[in-house]
């Protein structure tokens, strides 16, 4: 399938799958409003490879041991280069959230990312609310993507992550159809499936 991103209006990859050239397009907004700039890119994967590449979020973008460097940056364009060759690296970077500068660079370590941090991101969704119970996930107005049909997506315009206590009262609010779905699924089945014989 053709990979199509949010941000880029293009995306030139090297050969060697060792650098890319990314083309902003400049219609693109956070979900505040506000036009997304190559310094919003550039502080992002300063602070992916500074920051998250040793976390489990970091190495959904980058293989591990991978390094990103910012080779150079216009009003339109970055250039990025990485240390290993990593022929999937747009299918990795495609989902790669933007968000502003200045709100990257206020988190020195991701353990000083908590609840009193907000972000503009340029996702999916947005936060919409935040509470001891849950977190609800709005769809951003300025996310910009159709499907092959020419429909808008995501197509669910709403997510709320609850805040369960127990494993016990997890799986009883998944049985009634309170939880949708949850982390650990599949070994919750297993487990159902082995006592139900």
């Amino acid at each position: 399938g053709k990979i199509v991103g949010n941000i880029a209006e293009s995306a030139v990859v090297s050969p060697n799958f060792q650098s890319i050239v990314f083309t902003l397009n400049k219609n693109r907004k956070f979900a505040d409003g506000t036009d997304i700039r190559i310094a919003d890119i550039a502080a992002d994967f300063v602070f992916l490879n500074n920051i998250l590449k040793s976390t489990k979020i970091g190495a959904t973008f980058l293989l591990p041991g991978n390094d990103v460097k910012i080779d150079s940056t216009t009003d339109s364009q970055i250039t990025l280069s990485f240390s290993k060759s990593d022929p999937f690296v747009l299918e990795r970077l495609a989902t790669f959230p933007i968000i502003k500068k200045e709100e990257i660079e206020r988190i020195a370590d991701f353990n000083a990312i908590s609840e009193s941090l907000t972000f503009t991101s340029s996702g999916e969704y947005m936060i919409s609310e935040v509470g001891t119970e849950k977190y609800v996930l709005q769809v951003n107005p300025y996310y910009q993507q159709e499907d092959s049909l020419g429909n808008s997506f995501p197509y669910t315009q709403q997510i709320i992550l609850k805040h369960v206590p127990s494993r016990e009262d997890l799986i009883r609010q998944f049985m009634s159809g309170e939880v949708d779905l949850f982390e650990g699924i599949n070994d919750e089945f297993n487990l159902l499936s082995a006592v139900m014989q």
